[in-house]
């Protein structure tokens, strides 16, 4: 007896659906679609480079009046970063030009004037003055990287540093390779 299977309506069968195996399935997504996972990486990315510029990039220096300590100390900073040594140390007291002389420091720079390249940032925490003599108080932040996957830390100390004006004008009163105090040379 030969016979066909179906529904025995004479209409043919659908074809069924081909058998897949289990292992080559891919299920039916649930949640969230692509396009949201896009849209919310490329929030995140935006967020975390608007992070990294807001950390990264120089902050402009303060502005202090003309004539005031600040602006002195900043002055000779600013000379001293720049590797101008004839200014920076012209905006040392007399007493200390008295100790050292131009020679000295410039001998001095090469000898410790590695900080300048060191990633700092200053901050004026305040400012102490007392008819001629001015004591600055600074917050010194110094940035490294480095260690396993280029991690990086930051380290903080407070220093003061003293003034005196002379000649109508603020003069750093402390022998300073940057911001490290240095000690003056013996005079023999």
């Amino acid at each position: 007896m030969t016979g066909s299977i179906g529904s025995g309506s004479g209409v043919p069968a659908a074809p069924a659906d081909p058998i897949i195996p289990a292992a080559t399935q891919v299920p039916a997504r649930a949640g969230v679609g692509r396009g949201p996972l896009i849209i919310g990486g490329a929030i995140l990315a935006l967020v975390v480079v608007a992070v990294l510029a807001i950390v990264a990039l120089p902050r402009p220096a303060a502005t202090y009046p003309a004539g005031s300590p600040e602006a002195a100390f900043q002055a000779y900073y600013s000379a001293w970063q720049r590797r101008d040594l004839e200014t920076s140390y012209a905006l040392l007291s007399d007493r200390l030009r008295d100790q050292v002389t131009i020679d000295w420091y410039r001998q001095m720079d090469r000898d410790f004037g590695w900080g300048r390249d060191q990633d700092r940032r200053l901050t004026l925490q305040g400012s102490r003055v007392s008819g001629d003599t001015a004591t600055l108080d600074l917050r010194i932040e110094e940035f490294y990287s480095g260690g396993l996957l280029g991690a990086g830390g930051t380290s903080a100390w407070d220093t003061s540093v003293p003034l005196v004006r002379e000649h109508g004008a603020w003069h750093v009163d402390e022998l300073l390779a940057g911001l490290e105090p240095m000690p003056a040379p013996e005079k023999g």
